[in-house]
């Protein structure tokens, strides 16, 4: 678990399931909390142009509220892109925006194949966003079915999580809290 998300990039060895971050968001210490995967390079078409490789990372709808940033343009992803069956929706970066659109006021509401998956570009990330590395052009939709959320799920580590803590809230009273919970995560886990 990775708080503070201000402080780039993330941890190596943080990984979870997204099971597991499912029942840790909640937790009362949290202000707020998000999912990450680095999905790596996909090839992207934009326009029909021959695809290319882009740095992609899958986000929750919940990141960049948690990240505390705002879009050049448009939106963030919407909680209904977090769902089975809902919108595919992406955020592209400033750069990307201005290489592959030539920064195009008309971007949004565009379509790119990514990984040979169409998505609507909803928004453009302002010129400085890196995260969680500078080489990311692209932030999309999760789109977890209801099975990646079953505790036979939870040893499926290809997550991290965000998140972002209460005012006023101790690092001991995070540990005893985030125990607790983490006790309960095991306890579902399937046998070994």
């Amino acid at each position: 678990i990775y708080f503070d998300s201000a402080k780039y990039p993330l941890p190596p060895g943080s990984a979870m399931s997204a099971a597991a971050y499912e029942r840790l968001r909640s937790a009362p210490a949290l202000s707020s909390s998000g999912l990450v995967s680095d999905w790596g390079n996909l090839t992207v078409s934009v326009r029909g142009e021959p695809a290319e490789s882009h740095h992609v990372v899958a986000v929750s709808a919940s990141t960049m509220k948690t990240l505390n940033v705002r879009p050049l343009l448009g939106r963030w992803i919407s909680a209904a892109a977090d769902l089975a069956g809902g919108p595919a929706e992406a955020d592209i970066s400033y750069r990307f925006w201005q290489s592959a659109f030539h920064a195009a006021s008309h971007v949004l509401g565009r379509t790119l194949r990514i990984g040979g998956k169409a998505y609507t570009v909803i928004g453009v990330m302002p010129p400085h966003f890196d995260f969680p590395a500078r080489r990311t052009q692209l932030w999309v939709s999760t789109d977890l079915a209801p099975g990646a959320l079953g505790p036979e799920q939870l040893t499926t580590f290809n997550w991290v999580m965000i998140a972002r803590l209460k005012r006023r809230i101790s690092r001991t009273e995070l540990d005893a809290e985030l125990g607790g919970l983490l006790a309960r995560i095991n306890m579902l886990m399937p046998p070994a």
